[in-house]
């Protein structure tokens, strides 16, 4: 059985969205081939939902790339599989001369065209173009989780469009969930700090008043800077993905203010609409999604326009359709079913050639 490492960068123990996806692609890969976890963390957890994690210490150390070199030579790995690790690429790259194993890069998004949307300093957008650059060109196999992120990378030819999946059958719409007209909940989901959707809350604090007095608001994850707001509850961390999806099944919808495009599909997006949650966003939000269809699966609001949209369409009775739209939307595009062979199919063309 061929043996997959999937490095990822950020700590797989905490739930984000830079996580969520190797999870995803371990579950899924686990039955077919012998596969772990290359991570920095401070956890001495040894597996995670049946994986097993080898950790390279300690989390914050700059020389972790260096660690790996004591890593890959004590396990014969067949595949290296870079969640979104564009430094880790670097290492696995120069070391797979010695070690025999093929190197699958997986982009999340377009990051040199990330970091320009963020107004970033012209020199870091210059230093991800050259990285993102001689990633690309030197994967094996690139996997690209939306349209965009795909036709951007194609100068490498061996690249595949594996969307961003959920396991259809955990995230699953609440059949008893009642419409309740006199009262809606939104939901808003984080993690909320300094480098991840804090100015979603800075925009809910600032129209708060301004929608409807029917609507309360649920904050879903971590959250350090709270809105103090009679209408405004808080979840915390959830302890699992069946508590985060019992909350998020019970929402009459969800709010995704971006003003900045991920220029890759939102989990936050894919998730509530896979539980019949109607989402409430901006034209940025939608960047990535595969052949949305605004008004019909999903609200697209400019940001000047979403207080009084949420408003007027949370009430409405196209509600129930929308959100009906919305979970066979990605039962055809986003779900495990529809992306499980593509995905194994790169390992079987990189064994073959």
């Amino acid at each position: 059985m061929d043996k997959i490492a999937i490095s990822v960068v950020v700590d797989i123990f905490d739930d984000e969205g830079t996580t969520v996806r190797p999870k995803r692609v371990a579950e899924l890969l686990k039955n077919n081939f012998d596969t772990c976890f290359i991570n920095r963390s401070s956890s001495d957890l040894k597996e995670i939902n049946g994986t097993p994690v080898h950790i390279v210490k300690p989390a914050g150390t700059k020389l972790w790339n260096l660690k790996l070199i004591r890593l890959l030579s004590g396990n014969d790995f067949d595949f290296v599989y870079c969640s979104s690790d564009w430094f880790g690429f670097l290492t696995y790259f120069i070391l797979k001369r010695f070690y025999d194993y093929k190197i699958i890069f997986e982009a999340h998004t377009i990051i040199s065209e990330e970091f320009k949307e963020r107004k970033a300093h012209p020199f870091k957008v210059f230093f991800f173009q050259v990285l993102e650059k001689f990633t690309i060109k030197h994967s094996d196999y690139v996997v690209a989780l939306s349209e965009n992120i795909y036709d951007y990378y194609s100068y490498n030819n061996n690249i595949e469009l594996v969307h961003v999946f959920i396991d259809e059958e955990l995230f699953i719409p609440d059949v008893n969930k009642k419409i309740n007209d006199n009262k809606k909940v939104i939901g808003l989901i984080g993690p909320f700090d300094e480098f991840s959707n804090q100015y979603f809350l800075e925009f809910l604090r600032k129209n708060i008043d301004q929608f409807d007095d029917r609507i309360n608001f649920r904050i879903i994850g971590k959250c350090k800077d709270k809105i103090h707001h009679p209408r405004i509850e808080y979840t915390g961390y959830m302890n699992s993905i069946h508590d985060y999806v019992n909350v998020l099944s019970s929402l009459d919808g969800v709010l995704v203010p971006s003003r900045v495009a991920t220029l890759g599909p939102l989990n936050k997006i894919i998730e509530a609409m896979a539980c019949s949650v109607p989402v409430f966003t901006t034209p940025k939000g939608i960047v990535g999604l595969y052949n949305i269809k605004p008004g019909q699966e999903i609200y697209v609001l400019e940001e000047d326009d979403l207080v009084c949209g949420l408003n007027n369409h949370v009430f409405s009775d196209e509600l129930v359709n929308i959100a009906k739209n919305a979970r066979l939307y990605v039962e055809k595009y986003y779900s495990k079913k529809a992306n499980e062979k593509k995905l194994l199919r790169i390992f079987n063309r990189l064994n073959e050639g």
